[in-house]
């Protein structure tokens, strides 16, 4: 289906976080989304030493290249680092109410409900979406489709995996990260990490 998890335009970033900017969790999980391509569940499941000299550590996923090193986005450090500080548990986030072990369920039922409420397309637009974002990014500054594959956790389809062996590939990821931008939404998410913090 070429019309599912499409990339939002920007107005609809803007309108998104105009949305839930007083809503905390969503508010932090959108950021981490769109500024890492994480998924959901990744995001949800983060603990608070998962996050290592500046890059979150997935330990676990569904493939052996979801397992990974990703530097967080300079955008997002002053948030990670309210997370860090308000955490009441061993989780980054630690307001989320589990269902079962899902850590995400909740708040993927809340994200859904504020998409329809912004009148969002089911399926078509989908947290999935802000990875589509961050990929499309990524293509538009050129970055080196290894390097996008490696953040998002994508095998590759030959290239021999070896993000841990050389110190190059740490700044190579760095590099593309911080390269990231979408435009004015930046300046928008900066001003309410501020507010927030």
């Amino acid at each position: 289906d070429d019309q599912a998890n499409l990339p939002y335009k920007y107005e609809m970033l803007e309108r998104w976080f105009n949305h839930v900017k007083e809503e905390e969790s969503i508010f932090a999980i959108t950021c981490i989304g769109l500024y890492t391509g994480m998924r959901l569940d990744e995001i949800c499941c983060l603990n608070k030493e998962d996050f290592i000299d500046e890059c979150f550590q997935i330990t676990n996923g569904k493939t052996r290249s979801s397992i990974r090193k990703i530097p967080v986005h300079q955008i997002l450090i002053p948030l990670v680092q309210k997370l860090l500080h308000s955490s009441k548990n061993a989780f980054l986030l630690s307001d989320l109410r589990p269902y079962k072990n899902d850590r995400s369920h909740y708040v993927g039922k809340l994200m859904t409900t504020r998409r329809k409420q912004l009148g969002f397309q089911k399926r078509k637009h989908t947290f999935h979406s802000f990875r589509s974002n961050f990929m499309t990014e990524m293509d538009n500054n050129e970055t080196d489709i290894s390097v996008t594959e490696t953040l998002v956790g994508h095998s590759h389809k030959n290239l021999v995996r070896d993000v841990y062996s050389s110190g190059v590939r740490m700044n190579r990821l760095r590099k593309a990260i911080n390269q990231l931008s979408y435009g004015n939404i930046d300046n928008k998410v900066k001003e309410m990490i501020n507010h927030h913090a």
